[in-house]
């Protein structure tokens, strides 16, 4: 079993048409924890984000995930799995739901894929005699649990939440984050948090990385992060999210 993290992240620096949106951006994630990455619009966590996943190449720096380059190849099952903000736009809308989660099992034999489908619905609580049904028959936050059952098909070393909660009501937030601890703890995968949600980033990691304009500005352990953050910016976001969040409960 390979001792490299399960994500570190090198020096990356990315250009879009000559403007650079990551500049030195590096840290490590190791098996079974969570890092937010979090900042305001155009802070490049998307742009993390897609680099992370394989979808794009650093212009400099490296990204390696348990020690081997992401990549996206047809027909191979990537380490990393992503869970993104709208399920609905991450299933195809005329498969069955166990279909699609059955889509990251090829290694297993035909005959085997139906039993662990069955068994992943399970594991995020949708019941496995709906594996039949279409994504259409269910709400939101079930279409996020099929969505992670999917991801979890995979055994990834390295889950990717992109805004996983924003799309819910704040009654199924809840549910998923939960969810995802338990996951969590129980199959061990890192999880790469970008959220701008400061409440979600609180209750679910255990680091606290801030991006503003494409550079670190604070990496912190999570408990010390919102205990009172060391620089003026993220003072700033955290006092900000704060007023929000007030603001949403008085609602």
């Amino acid at each position: 079993m390979s001792d490299a993290a399960a994500l570190a992240v090198e020096g990356v620096s990315h250009a879009y048409a000559g403007r650079e949106v990551l500049r030195d951006v590096g840290f490590t994630l190791e098996a079974g924890r969570t890092l937010a990455v979090v900042g305001e619009s155009g802070a490049g966590k998307s742009t993390l984000s897609r680099l992370v996943a394989g979808l794009e190449l650093p212009t400099s720096g490296r990204v390696r995930v348990a020690g081997v380059a992401p990549t996206v190849r047809y027909g191979a099952v990537s380490p990393v799995q992503m869970v993104f903000q709208h399920p609905t736009e991450a299933l195809n809308r005329f498969l069955s739901v166990g279909a699609s989660v059955a889509e990251g099992l090829r290694r297993l034999p035909r005959r085997e894929r139906a039993a662990y489908v069955a068994a992943l619905l399970e594991q995020v609580g949708i019941d496995p005699s709906r594996a039949r049904e279409r994504p259409k028959t269910f709400s939101g936050g079930q279409l996020q649990r099929i969505v992670t059952a999917r991801a979890l098909a995979a055994e990834p070393k390295l889950l990717l939440c992109d805004e996983p909660t924003s799309a819910l009501d704040v009654s199924v937030q809840a549910q998923i984050v939960n969810l995802l601890l338990a996951l969590q703890e129980r199959n061990g995968f890192a999880c790469l948090l970008v959220t701008h949600d400061l409440g979600v980033a609180r209750v679910l990691a255990d680091d606290v990385l801030v991006l503003r304009d494409g550079e670190m500005v604070e990496l912190a352990p999570a408990d010390d992060f919102f205990a009172g953050p060391s620089t003026p910016y993220a003072q700033e976001l955290l006092r900000t999210t704060a007023e929000q969040m007030l603001v949403r409960e008085r609602a």
